[in-house]
């Protein structure tokens, strides 16, 4: 039978001796005729459609015969194969809800985990080709979860390439590229269109990866094939149009024949838009709605025109017809909302499709909405704008809790950056317009509510599956499963050959399917689906409920054009915007290549450019936030390499650090979470200490990794530390992950290198006792892999640990970062290279102010306040402020109370005075008697 593509599993009917239940009703054995006669004609190569036609009603009869006879005499087996095959063919004739219900009638009656597995996959790519995604992922990652001896190559090729198409529409394009190159890897030499086809979906990931040179490679390739000419063409034509050569794009989308590709009429259109050929993308659209009855266009197709047709009216400066097109595309994407009113937003994104191209028309809706208010002035028309920017961020946080890895997290943060920053700005225009009505707590939500959310979302898990006993291994299962991602990877970044680099890529997507597969599984608990879905930000009063009167939180956020500033306290918020937030920046940016730039003991000049930061920046902070004593501090941008206790405090030009204890955090939300930031004083003082290079320093045997320095105050730095002290050849980066859970404080006295072009490749170093990066080394990704949840604080003095790639409202990817997203909720980190000594002596000085009880950041500010004090050759913050502290700024012993020993000595030596007194007068009285 031409077409079909299936793997019948022929089962043996036990024929038992059957009295029909009704009259009317025919006995199995006549039933079992009937099927092998059907049976027959199904398995006839090159049928036509009468015969197919006439299959389909004999398996129909067979299964309703069947139904009428008792369950005890009628055989499940035959019910299995007869649905199943009819499934088979309503799929041929793309009757896709009628084939998903025989394949969900197959499963009910399977017999073997086999059958299960195979119509699982059959289920799920049903739904998936009616634009059921929700229902698709369900069983296709049911079929995932299963052993991997179950089905045969074929099974599985088709398993992967079907969930690489799911992920791929929802914008989940890394793991997209994993499942692709997963299912690529199992066909063999004869396989060669499925292999062509497999290498054009995994260069269309590195297309919507933005990676096009890469995507470019491979479609060059493929023009060898001379296969399937219409889909390359299409790719090529789209990937010439991201590298901005429009011809060349063009001159592929011609090649494509319409009638197979309807799409590439929308494809050319927007191409068109692009290079400014508006006529030219105006014929195109119309021409596909003119021929999309013919062309029987699909519903994607249908959308993306109608952003197209946009997309068109935004060039024309007609916002209010953009409208129009752009909710009819919604309406599309949203499967279950037909709201036609421009004003209306869907609220639920549960059951909808191709939830990326989702976000991309709410995006452009509520763009649209502001060239509509910039026209009318109308305030309807900026709250409109508000309520769509609003269902966007409700979406987008939607899209990132579905992803599994951080990877893919990570990459939609990076991309939707701009919608924040938007819909910040219409919020404060709106309370411009509407004072003390809402806006104001609005906007300080939508700046914070997306900060540091990937790190928040892995700690809730982590304690999640913690409460769940000892008999859940997920949380283990997990650890396991990241640490060998990053073991990976890191290997991937020594120097290796092409070949040994495919090879751990592939090894890696093995294990970040294993990922995405634990996770659904996870998703199984009740509890923590509502928990990884539900929107876990803390309300305004909470926060504030959680501070002290003393303490104030300053929110800092950088838009293109100006710089945001939020002052929290217990009673108020408010806010000031910065304008010249470049000239700023740059100041800033100014600062801190002088503090970094500054030589051991040499006096550094800042006083014009300390002024013009105070007036800038500083004295509107002050004027918010100057009668509070403690600071924190939430950064953004360039402001996450800045040390604010390094600038002036006021017009004198003395310092933030005299006046106010200063501490960081990645988000407003860890203020209050007492499961972020466990509570609880310290019996134990035991400190685990590493000095690697106190007595000489290393040269680093991989190729172009160079040497590592001797620190010589890295022993002094460790020996007055109560605890285990490790120093030279026994700090080992073995010994560290035997003892990360088995002191409550770290304390690595070491190097650190770190990479902002390649994050992955940043590390901290321990004794090279091996000789290979990733055995002697932290790498670190390996540390977000790590369970670090009874160690209460590490103490990371190298260099440059706070410093790393920063993520648009994620924050930087710093060791500091990775270290409280592995469970430890405080970090003392360095912003750049400072004095080895006066590092040891800020660091020696501040477990002293620890340990007689202060809080951890008053503890680093008294610190930091004696060293000057001490060292005044060292006033200048270039030697002082590079150590920060970021996490739970809460103390960590018990205060030491000097006042209650000197009330016991007063009060002793006072009973004291008077016995004796008294036993004086005793004497006496006797003796004058």
């Amino acid at each position: 039978m031409s077409g079909k593509v299936f793997f019948v599993l022929f089962s043996f009917l036990s024929i038992l001796s059957f009295k029909p239940d009704s009259p009317g009703t025919p006995s199995l054995e006549l039933i079992l005729s009937a099927y092998k006669r059907v049976d027959k004609l199904f398995n006839t190569p090159n049928t036509s459609s009468k015969a197919d036609s006439a299959c389909m009603d004999g398996f129909r009869q067979v299964i309703s015969d069947l139904n009428h006879i008792s369950k005890e005499r009628r055989t499940d087996s035959l019910l299995y194969q007869s649905n199943y095959k009819l499934g088979v063919l309503y799929e041929i004739y793309k009757d896709y809800s009628k084939a998903t219900a025989a394949y969900l009638q197959a499963i009910k009656f399977s017999s073997t985990p086999n059958e299960k597995f195979m119509n699982f996959i059959l289920v799920g790519a049903g739904y998936y080709n009616q634009n059921n995604f929700d229902s698709a992922t369900y069983f296709l990652l049911r079929a995932a979860q299963s052993p991997d001896n179950l089905g045969v190559k074929e099974d599985r090729m088709r398993l992967f390439n079907t969930l690489g198409v799911l992920y791929y529409d929802n914008g989940n394009y890394l793991q997209s590229k994993n499942y692709f190159g997963q299912a690529l890897q199992l066909i063999d030499s004869k396989g060669l269109t499925d292999k062509y086809s497999l290498q054009l979906n995994i260069a269309a990931c590195y297309f919507k990866l933005g990676l096009y040179e890469q995507a470019l490679s491979i479609y060059k390739k493929t023009l060898n094939y001379h296969l399937l000419s219409t889909p390359l063409y299409m790719n090529m034509g789209r990937t010439y149009r991201g590298l901005h050569q429009y011809e060349a794009a063009l001159s592929f989308f011609r090649k494509v024949n319409i009638s197979a590709a309807p799409n590439v009429l929308n494809e050319m259109a927007r191409t068109a838009l692009e290079e400014g050929n508006a006529d030219a993308a105006s014929g195109w659209l119309d021409q596909y709605r003119s021929e999309k009855q013919s062309l029987h266009t699909n519903a994607l197709d249908d959308g993306e025109n109608e952003i197209y047709s946009g997309d068109l009216d935004i060039f024309h400066n007609k916002p209010e017809s953009a409208l129009l097109h752009l909710q009819e595309a919604l309406i599309i994407f949203s499967r279950n909302y037909s709201d036609k009113d421009i004003y209306k937003n869907p609220v639920s994104f549960t059951g909808s499709f191709a939830y990326y191209r989702l976000f991309e028309v709410l995006d452009k809706k509520a763009s649209a909405w502001e060239m509509v208010y910039r026209k009318t002035s109308r305030p309807e028309d900026l709250r409109a704008a508000y309520d769509t920017y609003q269902s966007t961020i409700s979406l987008l946080s939607y899209i990132e809790r579905s992803y599994e890895m951080d990877d893919a997290k990570i990459l939609l943060k990076q991309k939707s950056g701009g919608i924040y920053a938007h819909a910040l700005e219409v919020c404060l225009q709106l309370d411009k317009l509407y004072p003390n009505t809402g806006y104001l707590d609005a906007a300080f939500l939508i700046s914070e509510k997306n900060k540091a959310s990937v790190m928040s979302s892995q700690i809730r898990e982590r304690n999640f599956l913690l409460s769940a006993g000892p008999e859940n291994n997920f949380g283990a299962e997990e650890r396991n499963i990241k640490f060998n991602i990053a073991r990976l990877n890191s290997k991937a970044d020594e120097r290796i050959d092409a070949d040994l680099l495919q090879k751990i890529n592939d090894e890696k997507s093995v294990y970040e399917t294993q990922l995405v597969n634990l996770h659904r599984k996870m998703e199984g608990n009740n509890r923590f689906y509502q928990l990884k879905y539900s929107d876990d930000f803390p309300s305004i009063n909470k926060m504030q409920q959680s501070m002290s009167v003393d303490q104030a939180l300053i929110s800092i956020y950088n838009s293109a054009e100006k710089i945001d500033v939020f002052v929290l306290t217990k009673s108020s918020l408010e806010h000031i915007g910065l304008d010249s937030g470049e000239a700023i920046r740059q100041n800033i940016q100014n600062w801190i290549q002088t503090l970094q730039s500054a030589e051991s003991g040499r006096h550094v000049s800042t006083g014009g450019l300390k002024k013009i930061i105070y007036t800038q920046l500083m004295k509107p902070i002050i004027r918010l936030a100057g009668n509070k004593e403690e600071w924190i501090i939430v950064p953004d941008g360039l402001f996450f390499q800045l040390p604010i206790e390094s600038l002036p405090g006021d017009e004198d030009g003395n310092m933030v650090i005299e006046k106010h204890v200063i501490g960081y955090e990645f988000s407003a939300r860890f203020i209050i979470d007492p499961d972020l930031h466990p509570s609880g004083q310290l019996q134990n003082k035991e400190v685990i200490s590493f000095a690697p290079f106190s007595q000489r320093g290393a040269r680093l045997q991989s190729e172009g990794m160079g040497s590592l320095e001797r620190l010589p105050f890295s022993q002094e730095e460790i020996n007055e530390l109560p605890g285990s002290r490790f120093a030279n050849q026994s700090a080992t980066k073995e010994v560290f992950m035997k003892n990360i859970n088995r002191f409550p404080i770290i304390h690595l006295a070491t190097h650190a290198m770190t990479d902002l072009d390649n994050p992955s490749a940043s590390f901290i170093a321990f004794y090279p006792t091996a000789g290979i990066p990733s055995d002697d080394f932290l790498f670190l990704d390996e540390i977000y892999s790590l369970n670090m949840d009874s160690c209460r604080m590490i103490v990371i003095s190298a260099c440059e640990t706070g410093r790393g790639e920063f993520v648009h409202n994620e924050g930087v990817m710093s060791f500091a970062r990775a270290f409280l997203y592995a469970g430890c909720p405080s970090t003392i980190n360095t912003l750049w290279k400072a004095d080895d000594h006066s590092t040891a002596e800020i660091i020696r000085l501040f477990y002293k102010y620890l340990e007689d009880g202060d809080s951890k950041s008053r503890a680093l500010q008294k610190a930091k306040l004696e060293f000057i004090r001490i060292n005044p050759l060292y006033r200048n913050p270039a030697y002082w402020s590079h150590i920060i502290l970021t996490g739970n700024p809460c103390a960590l012993y018990k205060k030491k109370q000097p006042w209650i020993w000197a009330v016991f000595a007063i009060s002793c030596g006072t009973i004291l005075f008077f016995t004796i007194r008294k036993r004086k007068e005793k004497k006496v009285d006797a003796f004058q008697g």
